[in-house]
Formats: C-alpha cells, sequence, structure tokens
C-alpha cells in the first residue's frame, strides 16, 4: 500500500520593497542573529542536509557552517501539526531572504488554512504570501 504525503508549501519571500515577519523570524537577519535567535527560543537548527532528532537547539549543527551555508531548518509544530520550517540566507550576505513552512502530512490543513485567511484582514502590501 503506497503512502501518499501531502506537502503544503508557504513561502515568504523578501526583497527590497517587501520584507515579513514569520513567528521569531524577520527578513533580512544575518546569519549570526538567526543562529543567536535558534539559539534564545531553542529551535532545533540546522543546516539543510543535516539529520537530527533532537528537539533543542545544538550549536554544533549551525554555528561551524555560518559562513558557508545559506539554508537551514527545523522542526516544529504549527498549528498544531508537525511542520518543517525552512530559512534560505542570501549567498553573498548572508541575511534572512525566505522562509518556507511544510506541514507533514498536511491532511485537513488547506481547509483550516482558508478559514484563518478569510476571518484575517487583508495581508499588507509589504508582505507576500504564496500558496503553492
Amino acid at each position: 500500500m503506497r503512502k501518499t504525503i501531502l506537502i503544503l508549501i508557504i513561502i515568504l519571500i523578501a526583497s527590497t520593497a517587501h520584507s515579513f515577519t514569520f513567528d521569531v523570524w524577520e527578513s533580512g537577519m544575518d546569519v549570526d542573529t538567526v543562529i543567536m535567535t535558534a539559539m534564545k527560543n531553542d529551535l532545533p537548527l540546522k543546516k539543510e542536509g543535516y539529520t537530527s532528532t533532537g528537539k533543542k537547539f545544538d550549536k554544533r549543527y549551525c554555528v561551524p557552517f555560518r559562513k558557508t551555508a545559506t539554508t537551514y531548518n527545523y522542526t516544529t509544530k504549527l498549528l498544531g501539526k508537525t511542520a518543517q520550517v525552512t530559512l534560505y540566507l542570501t549567498k553573498k550576505e548572508k541575511k534572512l531572504m525566505k522562509a518556507s513552512i511544510r506541514w507533514y502530512p498536511a491532511g485537513n490543513l488547506l481547509s483550516v488554512l482558508e478559514k484563518i485567511v478569510k476571518n484575517k484582514k487583508p495581508i499588507s502590501k509589504k508582505k507576500k504570501v504564496e500558496f503553492s
């Protein structure tokens, strides 16, 4: 029997005209601020490609790569579901430019998100949210 995992992705993209805030993250944060924010909030941040079962911050998975890595991620609970948050940094300046959230499995999460969006005020022009 084949299991299918539905992945819902919300991508927040920052440009010079647009910025975003998501949870504890703000576009434009430099890599040191990203790591310090993860440590302060005890988020299990790691360089993309590393596997860790830890649920707490561990500097071994992110600090040694601060000068070279442009993608970090961690797993958390969002809207009551397991989600992977991926943070993308610019290559040259190492500043946060994008965040991606994937829920596993998404199940009825799309309908929950639609209800939340319908009941909220319009998103500011400063923020860009894409559903794909």
